[in-house]
């Protein structure tokens, strides 16, 4: 912000605000086709799986949890707002265990859309995207305008859960803040919708770089700081059990999919015809998904052991931060996996909607393929050896004890085999 050029463009009173004039539109033709258009070879599904979640996922890396500022869902649910004053006051219960209930409604939707194949089952992405819509709808009309967004939107609860991996974090002077600050403009008339203070510790999870306070600031006491990702991780000391909760089963949820695909690809589903079920019954596929991801945590829980329970628990919760760059390229390589495999038909897709059929019965070209399939193995080593150095960091800054210290050096080389295998 020190810059003036940059300074004067995230002061203008449109930025990033101005993105929801794009994302509204799109977000509203997406809905609409994947719930209207053809049941196959649709543009829409593959646009929403190879395009729209890997950019969800790097904007993450290069600004936290931004999307949540120019989201299309939060723009149409304000517009319902205006002019109302009152509203029902959230429950007591809604408010303590928000971030329990944000993270259940997550890895139930992720087990959803696997489950019914929404990769490929065009109506099912559509009717996700319907949900998720008309549940912030009916908040926002009961209880008010991001409300959803801070306590129970899944998809805010995965981008605040992997945001601590940004490279980018809106921070405030404190000092400046107590001393010269007598009004707090970037709190008064609700200027941060989140209600965060920018100097919160809970700007690392759940700032969404609206960019009001800075706007508002006249102290010049808001700034954005560009940082490496492992300084992130272990800097954050909002760091609590919910966020160890989601990394691990969020990992869990990611191997048990991919491997029980890459299972049933390789015919190894026969011996399970014995214990009288079939992974083609969805209800089950999805209690079984669940359960298993739920061991994976309970593993990670385990290999946290020591003698006292509070220090079993704190080391838990401390190891937690360490597998944060496994599920983000584990969630990561699995969309890019999309990408690799269904990007390349929208040239087609795109021309054939536009009843362009010379362009639309054209070959699409395959040289791209030859070097995108590398891709997920090197991130996956990459993210396996920056989960390697924050244990070793933890080790000392956390006092994590030498055997839950090399239990979990284990899990995590396991754990990047595991996707190098599946992903």
């Amino acid at each position: 912000l020190r810059r003036k050029w940059i300074g004067r463009f995230l002061r203008y009173r449109l930025v990033p605000g101005l993105l929801q004039y794009l994302t509204v539109p799109f977000f509203l033709l997406l809905v609409y086709y994947t719930l209207f258009g053809p049941d196959t070879n649709n543009l829409g599904n593959v646009i929403a799986w190879s395009l729209l979640w890997p950019f969800l996922l790097l904007s993450v890396f290069v600004s936290a949890r931004s999307f949540c500022a120019y989201c299309p869902i939060s723009a149409v649910t304000e517009v319902l707002t205006l002019g109302r004053k009152t509203f029902l006051s959230l429950p007591r219960f809604v408010k303590k265990y928000g971030i329990w209930i944000g993270i259940a409604v997550y890895i139930s939707v992720f087990w959803i859309e696997h489950v019914t194949e929404a990769f490929v089952n065009t109506r099912v992405t559509g009717m996700v995207f319907l949900a998720i819509s008309g549940g912030a709808v009916l908040t926002t009309l009961f209880f008010g305008k991001r409300i959803w967004c801070i306590h129970i939107c899944p998809l805010g609860s995965m981008l605040g859960g992997l945001a601590a991996l940004s490279v980018t974090e809106l921070r405030a002077n404190g000092t400046v803040c107590v001393w010269q600050c007598e009004n707090r403009p970037c709190l008064r008339e609700n200027n941060c919708p989140m209600g965060l203070h920018p100097s919160s510790e809970r700007t690392r999870h759940d700032c969404i770089l609206c960019l009001n306070c800075v706007r508002k600031c006249k102290q010049r006491s808001v700034h954005l700081d560009l940082l490496r990702p492992h300084e992130r991780v272990l800097a954050s000391d909002s760091w609590d059990l919910s966020r160890t909760v989601f990394v691990v089963f969020l990992i869990g949820s990611v191997i048990v999919s991919q491997s029980l695909k890459w299972l049933e690809g390789e015919h190894a589903f026969a011996s399970l015809n014995l214990l009288g079920f079939h992974l083609q019954a969805h209800w089950k596929y999805f209690l079984i998904g669940v359960s298993l991801s739920a061991c994976y945590a309970a593993l990670i829980f385990l290999a946290s052991r020591t003698k006292l329970y509070s220090e079993w628990l704190k080391t838990f919760i401390s190891a937690g931060r360490a597998y944060l760059p496994m599920a983000f390229i584990g969630l990561f390589n699995l969309y890019f996996g999309q990408f690799i495999l269904q990007a390349n038909q929208i040239p087609r897709l795109s021309a054939g909607l536009l009843g362009i059929d010379s362009i639309a019965r054209l070959q699409q070209p395959g040289f791209v393929m030859t070097f995108l399939p590398f891709v997920p193995p090197f991130l996956t080593i990459a993210a396996g050896m920056l989960s390697m150095y924050l244990l070793r960091k933890l080790r000392n800054q956390d006092r994590v004890p030498s055997p839950s210290y090399e239990r979990h050096q284990l899990i995590v080389f396991m754990t990047s085999v595991v996707f190098l295998l599946v992903l």
